[in-house]
């Protein structure tokens, strides 16, 4: 029955929406190895160590374990001939830091100071925990991407994973209100790998043209909200009481 079930359950992935070209998966293999390098946990090494055999140089790596703020690490590709480019690296959850980060998981309205796309608003609703931590993250970023790597050409790519990932996509959007250059979608790209979701309807569709977003099928990161989560419950005390009354329990 399990098999079957399996079975059933991939032919509905499969058959669903429409096919992704070759095109957009270009260069995802590689994003994902820089992404799981922010947990700093590579067999081969060290993330320095790792990150030269990718072509990289690291510039900085942040291992701060405290609620509210997540470690990561920018590096910038050693082979410039195509083009500069700086990578931002964002850690998911691996203790128990991350987890009360994740656990703040109220949707609140924000105001930011410009709009992060023409035409949008100044207001947004998200993830307590997560922006949190991307507005400190951003906070600490800005001067270097700033008055470093935007002046000396730098494209940023920004990767993450699970908790990683749903910060890197706001520290993206955080950067978008910063620095109005960033707003051209070429300049500022994000591969959020599993994201939980972390903003309201509109303005998680309006990050879609430079934020990348992979789920592997029925992962349950990227569906962990509390509405998910009240709604089960409920499900779960009618399916008791249903149990009850035909004295099944």
């Amino acid at each position: 029955v399990k098999s079957r079930r399996a079975s059933s359950r991939d032919q509905i992935y499969r058959s669903s929406g429409t096919a992704v070209s070759d095109a957009m998966l270009e260069g995802m293999d590689e994003m994902f190895e820089l992404a799981d390098l922010a947990y700093d946990e590579h067999q081969d090494g060290g993330i320095k160590h790792v990150l030269n055999g990718m072509g990289y140089n690291l510039i900085k790596h942040d291992t701060t374990a405290v609620p509210g703020y997540l470690g990561h690490y920018i590096a910038i590709n050693a082979d410039q001939s195509e083009g500069k480019r700086a990578i931002i690296g964002v850690k998911g959850t691996s203790n128990l830091e991350d987890f009360l980060t994740d656990s703040c998981a109220s949707a609140v309205e924000y105001n930011l100071t410009h709009p992060f796309y023409e035409g949008g608003s100044n207001t947004l609703r998200c993830h307590e925990g997560v922006f949190i931590s991307s507005q400190r993250l951003s906070e600490d970023l800005l001067p270097l991407i700033k008055n470093l790597l935007i002046p000396s050409g730098y494209k940023i790519m920004i990767v993450g994973h699970s908790l990683g990932a749903g910060c890197g996509s706001l520290l993206a959007l955080l950067l978008r209100t910063s620095i109005p250059s960033l707003q051209d979608n070429d300049k500022l790209k994000v591969w959020a790998f599993a994201s939980p979701p972390v903003l309201d309807l509109d303005s998680a569709l309006a990050c879609s043209p430079f934020v990348t977003t992979v789920v592997n099928n029925c992962d349950v990161v990227p569906r962990a909200n509390i509405s998910p989560l009240i709604v089960t419950v409920r499900l779960m005390r009618a399916m008791n009481k249903r149990l009850k009354e035909r004295v099944l329990d």
